[in-house]
């Protein structure tokens, strides 16, 4: 939401919140005057404003927040170009040379990444296990969180996708390992076409 429908937002809530308080009764000509409003009535205005000022203010937050987040969910996103789901590294994008880490010794890095193709028709969290192979999940993350990596490892094993899956690769069996430790699977995980994520090693 841009900066004029938080204006928008926090006008509606100080307006209905001055007239909740004033009781429709004010004598500033820009509130408009309510004759015969009951106490619950003003009250119940005034709280609408009051949720109308929160409201705006928890979008401005939001926005300020969200502005380095992850793709929104409108649509798959393009697969990222450092390793995609299978394990291999796809060429780079234009512009990205800058960005691009050489494969190899992890060097204590880490990369960027975030949770995708989540929302298959089954559960939209992911989960993280305490090895590639493993079965026994340790962490949970949702669709679009941002998560950093240090290596990857294509022996991990096959996940279960839903019946919706539109990521790059369903059969994968590539694995990346989070900076905590933990292991999550590249089908759930979109890597930014900047980052070439290095074997685990």
């Amino acid at each position: 939401m841009d900066a004029t429908a938080v204006g928008v937002l926090a006008g509606l809530g100080a307006l209905f919140f001055v007239v909740g308080v004033a009781g429709g009764r004010a004598a500033v000509a820009w509130v408009p005057a309510l004759p015969g409003m009951t106490r619950r009535q003003a009250l119940g205005i005034g709280a609408l404003g009051v949720a109308l000022l929160l409201a705006a203010v928890a979008v401005a937050v939001a926005g300020v927040l969200g502005t380095a987040g992850p793709p929104t969910a409108s649509g798959p996103p393009v697969p990222g170009a450092g390793v995609s789901a299978t394990g291999t590294a796809a060429a780079p994008g234009p512009g990205t040379g800058d960005g691009v880490r050489s494969p190899g010794s992890t060097g204590g890095a880490s990369y960027p990444v975030h949770v995708w193709w989540t929302d298959d028709g089954g559960a939209t969290t992911l989960h993280a296990y305490d090895g590639p192979d493993s079965q026994h999940w340790i962490a949970t993350y949702t669709y679009g969180e941002a998560l950093d990596v240090t290596c990857r490892t294509p022996h991990g094993r096959r996940v279960h996708v839903g019946p919706g899956y539109h990521g790059p690769d369903a059969d994968s069996t590539v694995w990346y390992q989070l900076t905590d430790g933990g292991w999550i699977p590249a089908a759930y995980t979109n890597v930014p076409a900047t980052e070439t994520v290095p074997a685990c090693g």
